[in-house]
């Protein structure tokens, strides 16, 4: 109850054009403005940034999450038989795209970071010239890298002609989670498979099971995609229960027999 002898505070009102003013110094976000800076917008989800770093971590071979877990999965659910088409979405470095390619796929990969985009290339080059040296000369022709990378932002793929219908099989590895949004991706992974390609996907977050980012992922792909699925849609998620510290954490996270398990799931649907 407010105290009647205690003195009221007037508002200040301002001026229309003090209003004004003040409303063109903030952001579209209602933010202020800092002198000399860019409009604030939706920071870019590319690892473009720790290019660098993230190419020592995975090296021509994978990381050993790549090597013991990701790669031997996903390779066994595709499938791939030698010369078909494989689209790798948000390639990064390109470890599945030299795992692919050793199995006989024709692979392109894609991805909106130039950095991991040009480590990719190098480390997908051939180690000698492709041709002997023409006569007269000292170098033979430059070698090119084995594997189609291109510099492209996955949520347009859709817009890419060359791309319809081109092919087999399509993957995209420890990536999804940083799209956004994350509809135009499953739309041009979709318009880049061939009529007859089959979808089989498993998915794996840390967070609980029920209400978790898997759940949305599957209800886009079943809205967008169904068609496209040879099967139901797996995901190997944390437990829905309070999450343990790190006594008990190795126990709540996905390990590599789940993992594992759930591929196998995926690949037994007919």
């Amino acid at each position: 109850m407010e105290d009647p002898k205690r003195p009221q505070r007037r508002r200040r009102r301002l001026p229309p054009e003090a209003a004004q003013s003040d409303f063109a110094a903030r952001n579209p976000d209602g933010t202020r403005k800092v002198p000399g800076s860019r409009p604030r917008g939706k920071p870019p989800t590319d690892w473009g940034n720790v290019a660098e770093w993230y190419d020592d971590l995975v090296g021509d071979e994978g990381s050993e999450f790549h090597r013991e877990v990701i790669l031997p999965g996903v390779l066994r659910m595709l499938a791939i038989h030698d010369g078909e088409r494989v689209l790798d979405v948000a390639c990064g470095q390109g470890v599945l795209s030299r795992a692919l390619e050793r199995k006989g796929a024709k692979v392109t990969g894609v991805d909106a970071a130039r950095g991991l985009i040009e480590a990719a290339k190098q480390r997908s080059m051939p180690r000698a010239p492709v041709t002997p040296p023409k006569e007269g000369t000292t170098e033979g022709e430059a070698p090119q890298p084995s594997i189609d990378y291109r510099l492209l932002d996955v949520r347009t793929l859709s817009n890419v002609e060359e791309f319809k219908e081109r092919f087999h099989a399509a993957a995209c590895i420890l990536a999804i989670q940083n799209m956004e949004p994350i509809r135009p991706v499953f739309e041009g992974i979709a318009s880049s498979l061939v009529s007859d390609g089959a979808g089989r996907v498993v998915i794996v977050h840390e967070a609980h099971r029920s209400f978790g980012p898997a759940a949305e992922i599957i209800a886009r792909l079943v809205e967008r995609s169904f068609y496209y699925l040879e099967g139901p849609v797996e995901r190997v998620t944390g437990y829905d229960v309070i999450v343990p510290y790190f006594a008990r954490e190795q126990a709540y996270l996905p390990d590599e027999r789940r993992i594992l398990a759930a591929c196998r799931r995926a690949l037994s649907a007919a």
